[in-house]
């Protein structure tokens, strides 16, 4: 029998890496990190404040353009999100983190934690460049792949795929072969693939993109190639708030 549970899903807007005329592709740009605040501060008070049940940040939200964080620094933020949210069963995606350990020869790796029930329970790491490499280089530091596929993991009986910007274009999820109920990307600059999209029927595409004017979009599949756009239902200032409903079998 299938089970139906309604979801809020709040998407960030924050813009966190623009393309500035000049640069010559994806693979090699030059970036105008245009994000204002404290990235750490916006994901948790925005958790706090609106309570949805999954918040989801685009990609390099942790990255300011002037320095790669170090893995102390990484470590600290994934728990200051996990210990201030309130809601512990909140699942929170809070966008990537650029960051090295001094200690690896100056290694620069990208990754998206998922933060849950106090703790984290899975994390991506970027497997293609999608102007890492730059950002690394811009640094005096190399820049190191992830494996390519993407990462699946369980919440609250809902199956949940997670990829990094261009990483959906060239299939890494997909690469694994499964359908999940819930697709989710987070991005700085890439659109969505149908024929790479994970989502089963009736499941949910989700992108965060905070690249030239956070480009948030949510889609339901409807079909093979059939995808229906879901409109928010608040839009404010720095957050989008969807209400879904999710089918599943074990909810």
């Amino acid at each position: 029998m299938k089970l139906k549970r309604n979801l809020e899903v709040a998407l960030i807007k924050a813009s966190t890496g623009r393309e500035i005329p000049g640069g010559n592709g994806h693979d090699s740009p030059r970036f105008d990190f245009g994000y204002n605040g404290d990235a750490l501060d916006t994901i948790v008070s925005a958790a706090n404040r609106y309570n949805p049940d999954i918040l989801v940040a685009s990609e390099f939200m942790f990255y300011d353009g002037k320095r790669i964080l170090t893995e102390d620094e990484k470590n600290h933020i994934e728990s200051r999100i996990a210990s201030e949210v309130q809601n512990k069963d909140m699942l929170v995606i809070p966008g990537t983190i650029m960051w090295h350990n001094p200690k690896e020869g100056g290694l620069v790796k990208n990754t998206c934690p998922v933060i849950t029930g106090g703790k984290v329970i899975a994390e991506y790491m970027k497997a293609s460049s999608g102007g890492c490499e730059g950002i690394a280089k811009k640094h005096g530091l190399s820049y190191a792949r992830g494996s390519e596929q993407g990462t699946i993991f369980p919440w609250k009986g809902i199956k949940i795929g997670l990829e990094i910007c261009v990483d959906h274009g060239h299939g890494m999820l997909k690469k694994q072969g499964k359908q999940v109920d819930m697709h989710i990307v987070s991005a700085s600059g890439i659109s969505h693939y149908y024929d790479m999209d994970c989502s089963k029927d009736n499941g949910y595409f989700i992108l965060c993109d905070g690249f030239d004017g956070h480009s948030n979009v949510i889609l339901q599949r409807k079909g093979a190639e059939d995808f229906e756009p879901i409109e928010p239902a608040e839009e404010l200032s720095g957050i989008a708030i969807y209400r879904l409903e999710v089918e599943n079998d074990c909810i």
